[in-house]
Order: structure tokens, then sequence, then C-alpha cells
């Protein structure tokens, strides 16, 4: 923040993953030549800085750029029979964006806020994105530290495909992951409406929405029989409701609780997308007890899904997961803070089935746990 009147922030952040299927030759199998070898190398880089001008004390000018790179090496070997068959990739994607917005904050009870983005990525061209939002806060009518707000926004964005959607192989026996070359850039038209109440100086609130977004070329995981793959639907839509609760009776606790119900529709065969549950439910309760220890207790819970889009898509049963977690602060030392993390997912042991392929569910792992020592500084 060099001066009142401007500041500004800059991020960068750089992130690699490396993916090695195996399968070994089966020597009681009919074909003992039959092997599998897949490497995946996938590398991502992103720069983003934005610089914020408060020429006026209720008027805020933005404007920002945003840089992200992508460089992908695959390759997958085939042996059947004798034969081998081999899939190779390597190719690199880059994508410049240039985006404004203007906010205007009218004694803080109006907000007024409208930019736009200009993308432009190397292998799918140019995009202009306009986007407009609003919110108007006023006190509850007889309740003493109440507030009722009122928002909305509307705005359109374009999510073009990565090289990993689009060229990625992974070889197996009998079900591959198949790499589709030909997938469009996303494009998606949006909007959304809500109220907010708050009582008791913001310590309880109740938030209710809708949101609508309409999609051409949605970008979309298909199952086959043999198969899977990413794949375009040529129009599509998702909507729904969601409600939440926060209450914040003190600085030490907090609970949040988040309901979502989404009505998701290929509008060609009016089936649901697949992994998309019509009800969600979350709820999540943290406590700080002292300024060097924090932890959390969270319940989500998901219906059934489908797995894919055709008619008579199976579907997936519905899922409980508790999980559980804490940050201690180990000790600081110049600027420098040291943190021991820990975290248990699906507390209760249960059978999540991730995806189902006919009649044989896939589960995720039962009981899983993370613990690690991270660093920060200030």
């Amino acid at each position: 923040t060099p001066t009142e009147w401007y500041n500004y922030n800059t991020k960068f952040g750089l992130y690699h993953n490396q993916s090695n299927n195996f399968i070994y030759p089966d020597f009681i199998n009919t074909d003992p030549t039959m092997q599998s070898l897949s490497k995946i190398g996938s590398t991502r880089l992103n720069f983003m800085t934005q610089h914020n001008f408060n020429y006026r004390e209720w008027n805020t000018f933005s404007v920002g750029y945003n840089l992200e790179t992508e460089f992908i090496d695959s390759k997958s070997t085939m042996v059947n029979f004798g034969m081998t068959d081999v899939n190779n990739f390597t190719g690199s994607t880059i994508q410049n964006d240039v985006f404004v917005n203007d906010s205007i904050n009218i004694k803080d009870k109006l907000f007024i806020r409208g930019g736009a983005r200009l993308v432009n990525n190397s292998a799918y061209g140019t995009y202009v994105l306009p986007n407009a939002s609003a919110a108007l806060v006023l006190p509850t009518f007889k309740i003493k530290g109440a507030k009722t707000k009122f928002r909305g926004s509307w705005g359109q964005s374009v999510n073009t495909p990565t090289l990993y959607q689009r060229f990625a192989r992974m070889r197996s026996m009998g079900y591959d992951m198949i790499p589709n070359p030909n997938l469009a850039a996303e494009k998606m038209t949006g909007w959304d409406v809500g109220i907010e109440q708050s009582f008791f100086n913001d310590k309880l609130t109740f938030d209710f929405g809708y949101f609508n977004n309409d999609y051409r070329d949605y970008i979309n995981f298909e199952y086959g029989l043999t198969s899977y793959m990413y794949t375009n639907v040529d129009s599509a839509r998702i909507q729904g409701y969601e409600a939440r609760m926060t209450w914040t009776p003190n600085e030490k606790f907090k609970a949040i609780m988040n309901y979502t119900y989404t009505d998701s529709e290929n509008n060609a065969t009016g089936t649901d997308f697949p992994a998309c549950p019509k009800n969600r439910l979350n709820t999540t309760l943290y406590w700080t007890p002292h300024e060097r220890f924090n932890g959390y207790v969270g319940l989500e819970a998901a219906s059934s899904r489908a797995m894919d889009s055709s008619v008579t898509a199976v579907r997936t049963p519905g899922y409980v997961d508790v999980r559980i977690g804490a940050n201690v602060r180990l000790f600081s030392f110049k600027g420098a803070h040291v943190y021991l993390k820990a975290m248990i997912y699906n507390l209760l042991d249960q059978k999540i089935s991730m995806y189902r392929q006919g009649d044989v569910y896939y589960y995720a792992p039962g009981i899983q746990f993370m613990a690690g020592v991270f660093v920060k500084y200030t």
C-alpha cells in the first residue's frame, strides 16, 4: 500500500504433477505379452497483478493482468498380442488476461460494480467477458443490530480446455482414458440473486439465494463401456438454491451450515450431469481457544449422483463424510511462524462410492489422514 489512494497485489505460482500408471504382464493370462505404461507430466505457471486506484472515497478503479501457461508431456505404450501401440504428445499453451473493474460505495448502503475481462488463449482465440454486481444494505425494521442485504450479479466467462483434457492418455487393460484434441472452449452466462439477514451486529446471519448458469459447449467427463474421456455438451443449464447460516458468538467459536440444491441438465437429453448431486449439506464448527491453537470438525453429506448423461444413467449412492483437523503453532522466529497441521477424513470409515461402472462400485479409501509442518512468514 504505497499511498492512501493506491494499492496493489501480486501473486506467482508454479505447480507440477507427475502421474505414472503401470500394468505388468500377467503370465496366467491368455496373452502373456499384455502390458501397459502411461506417464503424464503437467506443469502450470501463473502470474497475477492487480492495481487499485481509490481516487474518490466512494469509487475504486482497478486494472489487472493475469498470465497462465501450461506444459504437458504425455507418453503411453501398450503391448497386446505382441503388437505395440505408442501414443505420445508434448505441447504448451499460454493465456493472457487483462481486466478492469469500477466499484462504487455509497455510504456503505449501496454497492455497484462493473467490469470486463479480455481473454486471449493461444489455442482458442480472444474473448471479451463483461460482468456486474450490486448490493443494497438496509437496517432491519425495528430490530436493533440487524441488517438486511439484497444482492445480485451477472456475468460471462469462458473455460478453455487444458492440455491434460485434450491430449493425456492413460492406458489400462480394456478401460482407457482417451484424449479428445477436438474439445471446444466452454462458455457460460450466469446470474444470481439473494438476500442476507444478519442479527446481533453480524454475529448471526442467514443467507438465501438462487443461481442460474447457461452453458454452451459444456465440458463434461463421460464414462463409456471401455473408456472415459472429456466431451462437449452443446447446451446445458445448472441452476439451484443455496442457504447458509453463520453463527459467531465470540472470537473463539464459529459455526457454518450450508445447504445447496443443484439442478443440472443436459438440454439435449434432459438428464443430470455426472457426479453432480442434487442435495449437498456442509456443516463445520471452528474452535480457537488460544492464538496458538485452532481446530475444527466438519460433516459433508450428499445425495446420489449420476455417472453418465444417458437416459438410463447408472447412479452411485450418496455419502456422509465426517472430518476433523487442528493447527498448532510450534514456535516463531524473526517473523517466521512454524505450524503443525493434521487432518483426518472419513472419520466414521464410511463406504464412499466415487464412481460406478456397470454393477461395479469403486470406493474411496476408508479413514484417511494427513499431517505436516508448514511455515508462514509475515
